[in-house]
């Protein structure tokens, strides 16, 4: 797929708000699954990458050459400037970025030798340091952005902040994270345009179980006022839904090479650049899992030639 025209920088079109991480990989050689004993020392490869849902979305769309700025913290160890290079080297604005004293956070996975996440943990503290308080001294550039995304690692009071001073005409984009952190945005549901998910994340959501067949659970999410809905069903492809119309959009026929870490980040980045510059639902959203797709042919969370590859 052609890359879409890339819109001109005299505009923020985006501003990403949430977490930034380093990413600790462990990658075994073999299919983990097939052995007797887990708990147990396995070959592999260990590496370590810039990661956070929302640094990952920022990373993406800079990279595809949407003017986007950042918001998250960084702490002081030796792996900021490291992150923030990741971001400044995609032409991502990290001005209004905090820091504070302290390690940076961390999530540490272990993935399968066909690259499936079998477990993961994570340590967001830093995250907790984007508070009302702090973005109340940046509420005229939030103000002034035209799509704000926001993802679940913030807490609910920053979440419920940044949906107060939202204006009419700024476009509210959601990524849940997990399905604890999806509870986070319960309450302000109709003020989101579009919000990602995959079928756990829905089914807390909508207060259903987690069995439920994923139409039903978009329809639960639209009548609770959510104007656009991207539910991911892992490697089976996604469903696109509004109050007009359900799209269910195929997988890519490309098998995956690298780790499932940031596939999810990189179909809503993806779908976001798609529908800023200028294509419709259906092309955002061929566009969106493209990238998820591309995403899948590297270890890391965001593939670092995008804007040259697709």
């Amino acid at each position: 797929m052609s890359d879409p025209a890339v819109p001109t920088r005299d505009k923020q079109a985006a501003l990403v708000i949430g977490g930034v991480n380093i990413d600790i990989y462990g990658r075994a050689d073999t299919a983990l699954s097939e052995q007797e004993n887990m708990a147990d020392s396995h070959p592999g490869i260990i590496a370590t990458y810039a990661g956070g849902v929302a640094r990952n979305i920022a990373e993406n769309l800079g990279r595809l050459g949407l003017n986007v700025a950042f918001i998250g913290c960084f702490g002081t160890d030796d792996f900021t400037g490291f992150l923030k290079t990741s971001l400044t080297d995609a032409d991502v604005d990290i001005s209004l970025c905090a820091t504070t004293k302290g390690s940076n956070d961390r999530y540490l996975s272990l993935f399968d030798g066909d690259g499936s996440l079998i477990s993961a943990v994570n340590q967001m503290q830093r995250v907790t340091e984007i508070t009302p308080s702090y973005l109340e001294q940046h509420q005229k550039e939030i103000e002034g952005t035209q799509t704000l995304i926001l993802d679940g690692n913030l807490s609910e009071a920053t979440i419920s902040y940044l949906v107060s001073i939202k204006g009419d005409k700024q476009k509210l984009v959601t990524d849940m994270v997990s399905a604890t952190k999806a509870l986070r945005f319960k309450n302000c549901l109709s003020q989101i345009d579009i919000l990602k998910c995959n079928k756990l994340e829905a089914a807390a959501l909508a207060g259903l179980p987690a069995h439920t067949a994923l139409p039903e659970l978009s329809t639960a999410l639209i009548d609770k006022g959510v104007g656009g809905l991207l539910l991911s069903a892992a490697g089976q492809g996604f469903l696109l839904a509004d109050t007009n119309e359900r799209i269910w959009i195929e997988p890519s026929k490309t098998p995956p090479s690298g780790t499932a870490s940031g596939a999810g980040d990189a179909l809503l980045a993806g779908y976001i650049y798609g529908i800023e510059t200028g294509l419709d639902k259906r092309q955002a959203a061929s566009y969106a899992r493209d990238l998820a797709a591309l995403s899948l042919q590297c270890d890391s969370a965001v593939h670092s030639k995008i804007n040259k590859t697709l």
